[in-house]
């Protein structure tokens, strides 16, 4: 939902806020890849491929499986009406616009991406710097947000520009990225503390964060069924609509009746409003078709929610009795 809010701003009033921003020395981190990498198809269909490549290296297995999940099927942009995607391209336009005039008043941006959210470590931050420019930084601007302008915001003296007495943290690319962003991809040498940095995978590289953070908003829940409505009927081979309430049901939410897929619709009112990124419901409604009710008996029921996480329910029944 973030850019559908920017789409309500009132760009006759950007340059107001930017002058008061810049008058009290306010830095911003935009997150620009945070944005668009989820909500502008162009770039999620681009990135998604690369992402793809990057992680079916074998060396790369490291990465935890709930990190690739959110990076490859965190897919909120599919869930949108087209009204809804039209805002998502005005807020996103918005959002370039005020970037831009806040970098040519003199506004210090701050380069980052969220890696506890749904981007890919490393990789990320080079596309912040393409969004950046994209937005209306200069090559030079964006590479300064990633360094000068982010240590200066952290209070970390040592860092952030080449100086005698400062830490060698540094990195050398073969291209440049005054002419190109992307250049900044073109990785020859890195250096941490002087010392030069092995720059390839390693299938045994251990995570030295024993609890890496969730990230739960962004993940689907496991969800869990409390009752169906009716409980149980008496006609056999009739359609027959059923309420499903439970708690964590979702958009993509998938119903199994019997080992059969059966379309759900979430009941709109019983949607939890406070929750922040993926809208979850208490109740789904569901048709059975007419020839999957052909036998008296039970029937198993479940719900599946979808990667990244999700998981299958509890299951209920349903009866069909003489």
């Amino acid at each position: 939902m973030f850019l559908m809010y920017h789409a309500y701003m009132d760009m006759t009033r950007a340059d107001d806020l930017v002058r008061l921003l810049v008058q009290q020395n306010v830095s911003i981190e935009f997150e620009q890849v945070n944005t668009a990498g989820r909500w502008v198809p162009e770039y999620r269909e681009a990135w998604l491929e690369e992402d793809i490549q990057l992680l079916e290296d074998p060396n790369l297995h490291y990465v935890p499986q709930a990190n690739r999940d959110r990076v490859l099927y965190y897919e909120p942009y599919d869930q949108l009406s087209d009204q809804q995607r039209q805002l998502v391209r005005e807020g996103y336009d918005k959002r370039k616009d005020f970037i831009g005039r806040f970098a040519r008043a003199g506004g210090k941006t701050l380069a980052g991406c969220d890696t506890a959210s749904f981007v890919l470590s490393g990789i990320c931050l080079h596309r912040e710097l393409e969004l950046l420019v994209e937005a209306g930084l200069s090559p030079m601007q964006a590479i300064q947000a990633a360094t000068r302008n982010n240590f200066e915001f952290l209070q970390e003296e040592d860092l952030g520009t080449l100086q005698p007495g400062k830490i060698a943290d540094l990195i050398i690319v073969r291209e440049n990225p005054l002419e190109d962003i992307r250049n900044t991809r073109t990785l020859d040498l890195v250096m941490l503390d002087g010392k030069l940095v092995d720059t390839g995978y390693h299938a045994d590289f251990v995570n030295p964060i024993p609890n890496p953070f969730a990230g739960g908003g962004f993940v689907n829940p496991r969800p869990f069924l409390r009752v169906i409505y009716p409980m149980s009927g008496s006609q056999l081979n009739q359609e027959l609509t059923l309420i499903i309430e439970g708690s964590n049901l979702a958009d993509e939410s998938v119903v199994e009746f019997d080992g059969s897929e059966v379309h759900s619709t979430p009941v709109a009112s019983t949607m939890l409003r406070e929750t922040l990124y993926n809208p979850v419901y208490t109740q789904l409604e569901v048709t059975i078709p007419a020839r999957l009710l052909d036998r008296y008996g039970s029937y198993r029921v479940i719900v599946r929610n979808p990667r990244p996480q999700g998981g299958v329910s509890n299951a209920l029944t349903f009866f069909v009795a003489q």
